[in-house]
Parts: C-alpha cells; structure tokens; sequence
C-alpha cells in the first residue's frame, strides 16, 4: 500500500516501490500478484501515481493474529496463520487546484474523518532452511499466500504453498 511515483518503474516495466514486496509472496502468491494486483495487471495505478506525484505511506498499523490453523493441502499438513493489519494513509500529492504538494491522512469524502484500511493477510510456515540463500528477510519463516484490502471476511487458502 506504500508506493512512491519517484520510484514505480516504467509503465511496462513497474518495479520499486509498486513490487517492493513480492519477495515476501511465496512463488505462488507472486504468479497471482502479477495476474491480479492493480499495482501489476494494468496501468491505471502507475498512471494515477505518476500523474498526481503521489507518495503513500502506510501509517499507524496494527497488526493482530486473527487465526492460526494447521491445514492439509495436497496430503502435506501446513501451518497458516491469518493476520489482520489495520492501517491508514499518509498521502502527499500535488494539489491540482493550487500546484502545491499537500500532505495528508486519507479522509473520508463524506465524513471527513481518516479512513481506517483492513489488511486480512493469510501466512504460511515455510521452513528458512527451505528457503535457500536469499531468503526473505534472513528467513523469517512465513511468507504469504494471499492477502485481500478492506474485506469482511478472511481471504481463504489461494493454493497449495510450494506454487
């Protein structure tokens, strides 16, 4: 949710801050971001960021562990565990009113008040030692296998994780 128009790539190759972490997906999880994410599947998101100089950062998260669970997939057990983040906005954007930079928490329109974003995020377990050399961060033993932005209910088990 964080991204930065200084550092998106080009619009047919995004990169930096649009992907900045895929290295935590597991490789099944990157084949679905590439295929899905509005950061990847067209050029609105790149389009938007780069026209309006925006720069967003994610502020006042809140990790909570909503469920941990040991699943069989395809005969193997894994641990899963569903983490809920909630999180706004720090928006800086050019004004197109007044051509000045303005910095910012998301507000709601209607309201006023500074949107509060769920983040339902589903981990797997994956042994560090299975990871291999370049291990995300030094192999902190759980990637994720899927996420979903602003639901009401937790996102199922996209796959089996080794994909």
């Amino acid at each position: 949710m964080s991204y930065d128009y200084r550092n998106i790539g080009t619009p047919t190759n995004h990169s930096g801050t649009l992907t900045g972490a895929m290295f935590l997906l597991t490789p099944g999880g990157q084949v679905r971001f590439i295929h899905n994410d509005v950061r990847m599947i067209n050029n609105a998101l790149y389009d938007k960021v780069h026209a309006g100089k925006i720069i967003q950062q994610v502020v006042n998260a809140q990790p909570s562990l909503v469920q941990f669970q040991i699943v069989e997939v395809q005969g193997q057990q894994h641990k899963f565990a569903w983490i809920n983040v909630a999180f706004e906005l720090l928006q800086s954007k050019i004004d197109p009113a007044s051509g000045k930079r303005v910095e910012r928490i998301q507000v709601d329109p209607a309201t006023g008040q500074p949107i509060l974003n769920h983040m339902a995020v589903v981990l797997v377990r994956i042994s560090p030692q299975t990871q291999g050399a370049n291990a995300p961060m030094g192999g902190t033993g759980w990637l994720v296998d899927t996420y979903e932005l602003d639901t009401n209910t937790l996102p199922a088990i996209a796959t089996d994780p080794s994909l």
